[in-house]
């Protein structure tokens, strides 16, 4: 059996948005039914000051990939979606920007303001997708939002899940180390999703994985990466630019402690500390002049090491040991953090110190610090909706918590 099966397309999935990607573009089918959405909704409450703590001194000082789940227990866990973001802190959870499909629990209005979203509290993991949000609580997977993300009643009965990663695609690791996916089709060559989980076949057991809207790539308990999907940039990392409907090994890399994947690129941070990027040059090169595609992972050339990396769909970002944040690749809406757009750029260093944690995704990211604060940058989707038109580039900005 093929590994990714097949699916015949559902008229309600009709309507479709252009998205803007810098020199690139990509047409996604949008789900439009909503089912199963919980039956609380996010709301505005009085809330407790954010707080956060240092991570314990005998974890690693890196960790996963914004869309993953694999790591050790931390009580904090940042995510961001294509057009909203999610934090879980302690026990709460809170979401902020769109949700015109629900992705804070159930349909409403979208809100600038971080919302309390009660049917996702006491997870233990959160991950945004496109359109939806996942979480992972007591080994169950819960999703809510789009329909053909969210992946139906099956999703609940995948047995004793330990990691989650929700993009265009949403992907679970369950007991044995086993990964199931569901949602979009992947175009290029790769066949289609079933809308519900069906299992990636041919990898050995499973710690991680990461689903972007093109391609997914796992890691396994040997610190290998496998990935599948389209491979035209050569994100899939096994020396091609061919789409694969089967894993890949991804050649010349051992030792991957997490990773990440974007649209045409993908990323993974070793036990040392390095990163080491693969596919589309003008998403992940540090130089700022986009070369050759490269289909065999190279070391991204960072005078620190890397904590975490948040791989974006056209841009990449890298917390360093030292806490501070590093973005390069496409810079269309400002996501480089340094409140400019334009070309495809080099290094840049977001002007925050103490940073935790990062997320990014579409046009924007967002960090979380050590005092607790989060600062997200790039493109403010609902202010464009209210304006009716693009915006300039947001810098730095403090998400207001309700007091």
């Amino acid at each position: 059996m093929s590994a990714w099966a097949s699916f015949r397309p559902d008229t309600q999935f009709g309507r479709r948005m252009a998205v803007d990607l810098g020199p690139r573009r990509y047409r996604t089918i949008l789900g439009l039914a909503l089912v199963g959405l919980a039956t609380t909704a996010c709301k505005a409450k009085p809330r407790r000051s954010i707080t956060s703590s240092p991570p314990p001194e005998d974890l690693p000082p890196w960790g996963p990939d914004a869309h993953g789940a694999q790591s050790p227990t931390r009580r904090h866990s940042l995510t961001v979606g294509m057009a909203h973001a999610c934090l879980l802190q302690g026990r709460e959870a809170w979401c902020w920007g769109d949700n015109s499909f629900g992705q804070f629990g159930r349909v409403g209005e979208g809100s600038s303001i971080p919302q309390r979203c009660d049917s996702f509290d006491n997870a233990e993991r959160i991950s945004a997708g496109g359109f939806s949000t996942c979480i992972l609580r007591g080994g169950r997977v819960q999703c809510r939002g789009s329909a053909r993300l969210h992946g139906g009643s099956s999703v609940a009965a995948l047995p004793a899940a330990s990691a989650i990663s929700s993009r265009d695609v949403t992907c679970a690791v369950v007991a044995g180390g086993r990964v199931y996916c569901w949602g979009f089709d992947l175009p290029s060559g790769a066949p289609p999703l079933s809308r519900g989980p069906h299992e990636l076949e041919g990898l050995p057991p499973a710690v991680e994985v990461a689903a972007g809207p093109l391609h997914v790539c796992v890691r396994t308990e040997d610190g290998h990466i496998w990935c599948v999907g389209d491979g035209g940039c050569g994100q899939l990392g096994d020396g091609t630019t061919r789409s694969r409907t089967e894993p890949a090994l991804v050649r010349g890399l051992a030792g991957a402690v997490s990773i990440g994947v974007g649209i045409c690129h993908s990323c993974a941070v070793r036990a040392d500390g390095s990163l080491w990027c693969w596919g589309d040059n003008g998403a992940m090169t540090t130089r700022g002049a986009p070369g050759p595609d490269s289909p065999t992972p190279v070391r991204v050339p960072l005078a620190v090491a890397v904590r975490q990396i948040a791989v974006a769909r056209s841009f990449t970002c890298a917390l360093g040991v030292d806490g501070i944040v590093y973005c390069w690749g496409i810079d269309s809406r400002g996501q480089l953090g340094d409140g400019r757009a334009g070309e495809p750029r080099g290094v840049t260093q977001v002007p925050l110190r103490g940073g935790v944690e990062i997320a990014a995704d579409e046009g924007f990211a967002c960090a979380l610090l050590g005092s607790g604060e989060v600062w997200c940058w790039g493109q403010d989707l609902l202010a464009e909706a209210a304006a009716h038109g693009p915006l300039p580039p947001r810098p730095p900005t403090r998400i207001a918590f309700p007091p």
